[in-house]
């Protein structure tokens, strides 16, 4: 307990497990290891441990609370909506309760649920900006984009200077083509919070799109600069200094890529394509093999979700 006051959840972890295997019956011991997890953002591992407290609390409203946010962290959906649903009534004025339940539906399908969930977040929270700036982010996350763009467009006008709205509004834009308005509100946004690598990064792959690879290799360095385990920075920034006719510069971005994100068929792919400009066939065709055998295997995932053999995975961010 003294370790999460502290913030040191790897050692409260630690301790509450050996504390388990010495008093395995004892709910708070769960509860609280199931806290740290959650910290740690390892949710996975919470839910376990926050099962076998309402296993033996049914009625403890903070357990399901947690379980049913880590369900919904972890994209499990329909675990998320069963868990949560019953506190519903009492969570009617709790915002993030209700942005999470309203997506979780939309995940699912439920639209009118959906609708409900987030018609009740803008009854509960008022007609503000920053009211409008969480349904915008939740409709971007459901690729609502047209209510997305509505409710960004809103908070903007209401509260110009809000963290992650111009961030949220860039992405919509982004997704519907609309680059020159994306880069407008990424740059708007790097104004704001310099020292978030996001905007960097999206302006970088606006710049590649856009033939100016000398540009996008500047923006990718700055989000590297802030942070420098970004798989899709990485890959940018070898697909740019490629374009200007760098393939060996770009050899070793492209490798901590595949590093960082093995499963990813772009970082194998330009790997690859690296690899054959500097003359290293064998290399360049067995990482092309292998982004080949990745996109083989998304698609059959993707066609198996569609047929409802599968659950759906989180979007990305």
């Amino acid at each position: 307990m003294v370790y999460i006051r502290l913030g040191r959840y790897a050692a409260a972890i630690q301790a509450l497990n050996r504390a388990q295997t010495l008093a395995p019956q004892l709910p708070q011991i769960d509860l609280n290891l199931g806290l740290a997890y959650y910290q740690e953002e390892d949710f996975a591992n919470a839910i376990p441990s926050f099962q076998r407290v309402l296993e033996a609390k049914p009625d403890d409203a903070q357990a399901r609370y947690l379980l049913g946010v880590s369900y919904f962290m972890n994209a499990d959906y329909r675990d998320a909506v069963a868990t949560l649903e019953p506190l519903a009534s009492a969570e009617r004025q709790n915002l993030d309760f209700l942005c999470e339940l309203g997506i979780a539906y939309g995940k699912l399908g439920r639209t009118q649920d959906s609708t409900a969930a987030f018609k009740q977040m803008l009854r509960a929270g008022g007609d503000t900006a920053q009211m409008h700036l969480l349904l915008g982010a939740a409709d971007l996350e459901l690729n609502r984009l047209p209510a997305a763009q509505s409710e960004l467009e809103k908070a903007a006008a209401m509260d110009p200077r809000l963290p992650d709205e111009h961030y949220n509004l860039g992405v919509v834009y982004q997704r519907q083509s609309k680059l020159d308005e994306a880069r407008g509100e990424f740059t708007r946004e790097i104004g704001l919070s310099p020292g978030e690598p996001w905007s960097y990064e999206s302006l970088g792959k606006i710049y590649l799109q856009q033939g100016d690879p000398e540009k996008a290799q500047e923006m990718f360095r700055s989000a590297l600069r802030i942070n420098p385990r970004l798989p899709d920075s990485l890959v940018g920034l070898g697909e740019a200094l490629m374009k200007k006719g760098q393939p060996q510069q770009a050899l070793a971005y492209l490798r901590g890529a595949v590093a960082l994100e093995p499963d990813s068929a772009k970082a194998h792919f330009q790997l690859g394509q690296a690899y054959e400009k500097t003359g290293q066939h064998e290399k360049g065709q067995s990482e092309t093999a292998q982004a080949a055998r990745l996109q083989s295997s998304a698609r059959e995932h993707f066609e198996d979700i569609m047929a409802g053999k599968l659950r759906a995975p989180a979007a990305e961010p």
